[in-house]
């Protein structure tokens, strides 16, 4: 039964797709990829490539390759949004962290969700541009290495 998946998955992915639904799909996954509100992006993307027409496993692959990036950009994303709105810097040590887990379980939610926050909005001010930014130069760059022709691309 395994097998006969991968069969499958590997027919869908060879189908082919064109430059333009290629750098959609970068660009979408990178979007919502990086989101840090956790367990959305699979959804929203399944949703969007179903709508858009994009090749659905191709855009999984894409996102879960980029997935190690919502990790490593949490913490840049809360100091991008105290730096450029002037909020107060989040200056949280290891000890902090454990005696708030330890004592007071409304602090940590609190502080949990103040930090969420300012993720979000991190991930507002620079994901966005940069993913409209990475959607035109790759389909610009997809489009004159492929020209209008179907990419192929197997596992």
């Amino acid at each position: 039964m395994l097998k006969s998946i991968k069969t499958y998955f590997q027919k869908i992915i060879k189908l082919g797709v064109n430059p333009n639904s290629l750098a959609l799909s970068i660009s979408l996954c990178l979007l919502f990829t990086t989101l840090p509100i956790y367990g959305l992006n699979t959804l929203i993307l399944n949703i969007l490539a179903v709508n858009l027409k994009l090749n659905l496993p191709l855009t999984l692959v894409i996102s879960y390759s980029m997935e190690p990036l919502r990790f490593l950009l949490f913490i840049p994303f809360i100091q991008i949004s105290e730096n450029i709105l002037g909020l107060e810097q989040s200056t949280i040590t290891l000890e902090e962290i454990s005696y708030i887990f330890d004592h007071n379980i409304l602090m940590k939610l609190r502080l949990l969700g103040v930090l969420f926050l300012k993720s979000i909005i991190g991930w507002t001010l620079v994901i966005i541009p940069s993913s409209l930014l990475i959607y035109y130069a790759s389909s610009y760059l997809f489009e004159k290495i492929y020209g209008n022709k179907r990419i192929f691309i197997g596992f």
